[in-house]
């Protein structure tokens, strides 16, 4: 064994005594070099007894000693020599505490002991960072502080000294690898994938570099970008079983479902076998997006069997929900809502959150249906006994229902109760705070009696208390709109005198409520007086620096301004603030105008926005909508063409272009794909749907139309164009009765002149022709 290595002082050694102790270390390592392990330490022990001073001595004796548990067999001997090797090591350290070789050794040794004794890491870490403090363009030492960060997790120290190293190395493959684990610990994803482009120049032929980037670019909606990285794999990676379906998956974001159906085949098990989880589930999303709901539905009830078969209670539930969305839309509705109760009443714990998801998927289902007092009802049942969240999470979604079936008093008394039961929620919080603040003040601060369940956070509880009391303003705001939406503009104004004017963005949000309520009220001159903007002497408007605050008081004047049919001076305003040149002010003057539906306005201004700033998609949208609402139909195709060249998967864009070919009954063979893109991007929006259905239409595809037009109808049962669609669907199918019930469906709801004068038109030749028929 060694010699004690307390830290007190040593008498310095002779000149003999030093003369000697160098022999036997010379000794010592002449008899390491020959494999004598054994007269080695004897050596070195005799030289360290006579001479305890020198940290090199120490050093060489640890690095001998971590040396011999690396090669040592035995688990036993190896933790005796890496003791030793600690303690010499330690004792080198004390001696010369910031002297490069012992902190390098001294900290590679305590990486070696992180595994069995994680406080070693500790050491480690002091250690490499009082190297890189003294050079900071060691490579090895960054690299070795790089990975403890990385074991620690703590990312961002590893990303600053990885970026440190990247700038001394360029192109080391080690430290591209780390910047990537760092930069994805980080949650910095985009620059993730900028390291792991760098690092698959470096490795091509890596395949785990190729399937995270794609992976990444994926997460950021990159999937077109992810495409072409799978696909310009080298030749020999181009048959991994994970890189092609990965592909299939990007390829079907993308939007090219085609595609990834046809490599799906590849992937196909043989005759006989039985498709995995994985291969179904791809092909249920991209049979999904090929609005191929049949084969999608087919393979979800496998999937379902199989995870009832399994009794996997959750995934089944989740494939539940699925695949009643899948038979609803394809116009099951009673298979759909029994799969749904058939989960819910299958559940012990009704306040769970899958009860919670269960409830609320059946309710939009009942809503759809237009059973109102069902779904209202099932919402009800679910707040009895609810723990205060889920109550007053189910409570908002009764409200809105409530709401949305013109029973707005109704929905404000319910919100009300429910912010009611969040301020005594409040109460309680602080009453309970209160309590164990006294109590601990009463045991003189001490908490040591308490488990770890009932231990608090300092404020804590005052935390818990400010959130419902938030969530409580948040209800009796969401109050205040349902007023607004219902167009009840004195109950408002009143309600709005009684709204606490200690929160600045609460204040500025009633100004604009009550500038709708008295413009509402046509007390046009008191709501534009809530909403002043600045002027100069003569009264014009004054644009300078940063305009939003300006532009948000501004679209509420102008939007008044418009509606009381004081065109003059929403113009004035207007041009105004676009003669400024500014960007965002060019766009903010267009989509106003849009707004009032002055197109030739609108256009104008998109123009300059354009030509301001090119190559913008709100921009381009607005530009191409302006155009074709003007009748301008060739420069409409022809903005709307640049804007998909520029963003091809962008729904709005393709569903728009689509629609107006199919309007026109032109370049249908052109339409059809791009709508069928737009609804697979958002296959609930009802006026996606409805295009779709449309097209259909005008390519005398009778049935396929008949089907979404369905389901557009139920998607958004309050648009008066999508029943007129319906109707034609069904006047083209020779069955007048119900087509006369989409007209006249059509026709109570809100419509223009134009489209009154449609419906009316259709409803009084297919009753002229009933009364020929009789």
């Amino acid at each position: 064994m060694a010699p004690s290595l307390a830290a007190e002082p040593v008498d310095a050694p002779s000149s003999s005594e030093l003369a000697e102790a160098t022999y036997l270390f010379t000794l010592g390592k002449m008899r390491a070099d020959e494999s004598d392990y054994k007269g080695a330490i004897e050596a070195f022990d005799r030289a360290l007894a006579i001479d305890a001073t020198d940290p090199y001595a120490f050093l060489e004796v640890g690095r001998f000693y971590s040396f011999l548990a690396q090669v040592s067999r035995s688990p036993v001997q190896r933790g005796r020599y890496l003791e030793e090797a600690v303690e010499h090591l330690g004792q080198a350290r004390e001696l010369a505490p910031t002297n490069r070789d012992v902190l390098r050794s001294f900290g590679e040794l305590h990486i070696r002991l992180a595994e069995r004794n994680p406080s070693s890491l500790a050491l480690a870490q002091g250690a490499f960072e009082s190297l890189r403090a003294e050079d900071e363009e060691d490579l090895q030492v960054l690299i070795s502080l790089a990975q403890i960060y990385l074991w620690t997790r703590d990312a961002t120290s590893a990303i600053d000294v990885l970026r440190d190293a990247e700038a001394l190395s360029p192109g080391n493959r080690m430290i591209q690898s780390m910047l990537v684990e760092a930069l994805l610990g980080s949650g910095e994803e985009q620059d993730a994938a900028t390291a792991l482009r760098s690092l698959l120049r470096l490795e091509p032929d890596e395949i785990e570099h190729r399937l995270r980037l794609a992976e990444l670019l994926g997460r950021a909606g990159e999937h077109a970008e992810a495409v072409e990285v799978l696909e310009s794999s080298p030749e020999p990676m181009r048959d991994d079983e994970r890189l092609l379906r990965l592909l299939v998956r990007e390829l079907q974001l993308a939007g090219e479902s085609q595609e990834a159906r046809a490599l799906l085949e590849r992937l196909a098990p043989p005759d006989g076998e039985e498709a995995d989880e994985g291969f179904l589930r791809l092909r249920v999303a991209i049979h999904g997006s090929l609005l191929d709901y049949e084969t999608a539905a087919a393979d979800l009830e496998t999937l379902y069997d199989a995870a009832r078969a399994a009794g996997d209670a959750s995934r089944r539930r989740q494939d539940a929900q699925l695949l009643a969305r899948l038979e609803e839309r394809l116009g099951r509705a009673a298979r759909a809502e029994d799969l749904l109760r058939t989960e819910l009443d299958a559940i012990d714990e009704q306040d769970s959150a899958t009860a919670v998801q269960l409830r609320l998927a059946l309710v939009d289902l009942l809503e759809r249906e237009q059973r109102i007092e069902e779904a209202a009802a099932l919402l009800r049942q679910g707040m009895a006994g609810a723990e205060v969240s889920r109550r007053v999470a189910l409570g908002q979604v009764l409200a809105e229902l409530l709401a949305n079936a013109d029973r707005p008093r109704e929905a404000i008394e319910l919100l009300e109760s429910l912010a009611e039961t969040l301020d005594a929620e409040a109460e309680r919080v602080d009453a309970m705070a209160a309590s164990a603040s006294a109590a601990d003040e009463a045991s003189g601060g001490a908490t040591g009696g308490a488990s770890d369940d009932e231990a608090t956070v300092p404020g804590a509880g005052v935390d818990e208390a400010e959130r419902a009391r938030d969530a409580a303003a948040a209800l009796r705001l969401r109050q205040l709109l349902v007023l607004l939406d219902a167009e009840l503009w004195q109950e408002l104004l009143d309600r709005l005198d009684d709204v606490p004017a200690d929160d600045p963005e609460l204040v500025a949000g009633v100004e604009q409520l009550r500038a709708d309520a008295l413009a509402g009220s046509q007390r046009i001159d008191e709501a534009l007086a809530l909403v002043t903007v600045p002027r100069d002497d003569s009264g014009r408007l004054v644009v300078s620096g940063d305009e939003r605050e300006l532009r948000t008081r501004l679209a509420k004047r102008v939007e008044i301004l418009f509606d009381a049919g004081r065109e003059q001076d929403a113009r004035a305003d207007l041009e105004t603030l676009a003669a400024s040149g500014d960007f965002d002010n060019l766009l903010f003057t267009a989509q106003l105008y849009q707004r009032a539906e002055l197109w030739t306005d609108a256009a104008r201004w998109f123009t300059a926005a354009d030509e301001a700033q090119p190559d913008e998609v709100p921009t381009l949208f607005g530009l191409g909508a302006a155009l074709e609402r003007q009748g301008e139909f060739s420069a409409s195709v022809d903005v709307f063409e640049r804007l998909l060249s520029l963003a091809p998967a962008h729904a709005p864009s393709l569903n728009y272009l689509g629609y107006m070919f199919a309007e026109r009954g032109e370049r249908l063979d052109e339409a059809l794909p791009m709508i069928r893109r737009a609804v697979a991007t958002e296959p609930d929006n009802g006026a996606y749907v409805d295009s779709l259905g449309w097209v259909y239409y005008q390519r005398g595809e009778l049935e396929e139309a008949l089907e979404h037009l369905h389901w557009a109808t139920r998607l958004v049962p309050d648009d008066p164009t999508v029943q007129e669609h319906l109707g034609d669907v069904y006047r083209a199918l020779e069955q007048s009765s119900r087509a006369l019930d989409a007209y006249r469906r059509g026709l109570a709801l809100e419509v223009d002149e134009a489209q009154r004068a449609s419906l009316e038109a259709k409803i009084d030749a297919l009753e002229a022709q009933a009364r020929t028929e009789q």
